[in-house]
């Protein structure tokens, strides 16, 4: 399944930098990638040369990816490191529990008075409720009129044993990422999705 939400991910983020590259405002207009991880949509997508690419995730991580983005080599020998519009790649180190991801990507150059597809996807169930808030808050005000937020969650997944195994690979889930050494820290109350994206 992740595969196919990827896929739609993508459609997502392609239609949103389109409407932008096609209106007046998109000169300064950007794709952000919050909890970029090992996400390779800035490497593998048509994005339009103007928009700037933006990784968001913690220093470990995106070492861990540049050292495997430098290693890898494209057919003509060079190696993959700028993004598919021929961009490099602008990576913001930020630890979404203690930082507030806006005021570091502003500082990497990010035009927060230009619309912008933010992308979220598969990070909320290792963060905080407070900090989950807070970001959600941080894109609500502080992005540009236009901009785009595509959010990923996982539904409340019951803790008792019984329940539990009445969510489909529920408990699988769970023991599975706490055995990858990253727990699930939230899951979104069932019913609590509007709330949360009020």
């Amino acid at each position: 399944w992740i595969a196919a939400r990827t896929n739609v991910i993508d459609s997502f983020v392609m239609k949103g930098l389109e409407e932008m590259a096609s209106s007046a405002s998109s000169d300064g207009a950007s794709l952000v990638i919050l909890g970029a991880g090992f996400d390779t949509r800035a490497y593998r997508l048509a994005i339009p040369p103007e928009i700037a690419l933006f990784e968001v995730d913690t220093a470990p991580t995106q070492s861990a990816k540049r050292k495997l983005l430098l290693s890898s080599t494209s057919a003509e020998g060079g190696t993959a490191i700028k993004g598919a519009n021929g961009n490099n790649v602008t990576y913001v180190p930020v630890d979404f529990n203690n930082e507030n991801f806006m005021d570091r990507v502003i500082q990497e150059g990010f035009d927060a008075g230009k619309p912008a597809v933010i992308v979220w996807e598969g990070v909320i169930p290792y963060l905080n409720a407070e900090s989950i808030n807070s970001t959600l808050e941080t894109v609500a005000k502080r992005c540009a009129r236009g901009s785009v937020l595509i959010i990923t969650f996982v539904n409340e997944i019951p803790t008792e044993a019984a329940a539990k195994d009445k969510v489909y690979g529920g408990g699988a889930i769970l023991e599975k990422i706490a055995k990858l050494g990253e727990p699930s820290a939230f899951q979104m109350p069932i019913g609590a999705e509007v709330h949360y994206m009020e």
